[in-house]
């Protein structure tokens, strides 16, 4: 997933169809577990949520597995992150 970090927010983008095919298996789900836990510790960094923009391709079952790894991620401070939102990805 591409993802970017602005105002407190881990915005991240999940669409199957912009060059994210494979199968979500376990080590992409690591991948994303690493880069969240990476964001997440930064000292002194305002993140506290995650923004997922899903796009239509992307399975029930996979965001569900994508979620579930936002659910167990911790910030810098050791408080867990409990903000978790997703929006449907516009088509441009």
């Amino acid at each position: 997933p591409a993802d970017r970090q602005v105002d407190g927010v881990v915005d991240m983008v999940l669409d199957a169809t912009k060059g994210h095919q494979e199968p979500l298996t376990a080590d992409r789900l690591r991948m994303l577990d690493r880069r969240l836990k990476d964001v997440f510790a930064i000292e002194g960094k305002p993140y506290d949520q995650v923004l997922l923009r899903v796009g239509k391709s992307l399975g029930y079952g996979e965001l569900m597995r994508i979620i579930d790894v936002c659910t167990h991620q911790k910030m810098a401070d050791g408080t867990v992150v409990n903000k978790i939102s997703f929006v449907e990805l516009t088509e441009k």
